[in-house]
């Protein structure tokens, strides 16, 4: 016959809210859109820009916006002088910058769905990556 006795310290019976517990995934974080702010607003003080929208991820920044009626014959220079500028402030990102209207039309989407849905990180890279393919197949 065996008799098994022990004893349980207070402690260890109470779950403490101070524990060394390390969040390491992100998935509930909302991905911060600063950075496609300020670039949004950077490009939005030009003068011949009449609609800019941008999002970025971790790892990649994609802009797009639209240029009044006369400002277009002068397009591929804007816009190149507007990625010089955004890959000089932020060189760790995949840039995209694009006047094209269907990439217009994408992240005006995307940037309504992170206003009114908050979808998660998964989904705005998700979107972002098909948009950078899209971009990609017109150029």
């Amino acid at each position: 016959m065996f008799a098994l006795i022990g004893c349980k310290s207070p402690q260890a019976s109470e779950p403490s809210g101070q524990g060394n517990v390390q969040r390491l995934s992100t998935i509930e974080q909302d991905m911060n859109q600063s950075i496609a702010e300020q670039i949004k607003t950077m490009i939005g003080k030009h003068k011949s820009v009449t609609n800019v929208y941008a999002v970025n991820t971790y790892d990649s920044l994609v802009v797009a916006f639209e240029l009044k009626p006369l400002a277009r014959f002068r397009m591929h220079k804007i816009s190149k002088q507007f990625t010089e500028q955004i890959k000089q402030m932020y060189p760790m990102f995949e840039t995209v910058v694009s006047t094209d209207q269907k990439i217009v039309w994408e992240l005006k989407k995307i940037e309504q769905k992170i206003k009114d849905q908050k979808p998660t990180i998964n989904d705005i890279q998700l979107d972002i990556k098909r948009i950078i393919k899209l971009s990609k197949d017109n150029a």
